[in-house]
């Protein structure tokens, strides 16, 4: 069975918007409380930064620019 797609040559086309989701936050690089509005879950956030080799050879590499 074959299903027939009717469009019309004269309609707009349709765009896409992004929306986003009420209630969630903007969250940055500080610790932040947060409940959660689906679960009511009550969170903190933690941001860990961890430094390699590669973050040592780039500073060198900086300074010495």
């Amino acid at each position: 069975m074959q299903k027939e797609i009717v469009t019309s040559m004269n309609s707009a086309p349709i765009q896409s918007v992004p929306v986003s989701k009420p209630g969630l936050p903007l969250l940055g690089p500080e610790n932040t409380l947060y409940d959660c509005p689906f679960c009511n879950a009550s969170i903190k956030t933690s941001v860990q930064y961890t430094s390699t080799a590669l973050t040592y050879i780039a500073g060198a590499l900086w300074c010495t620019a």
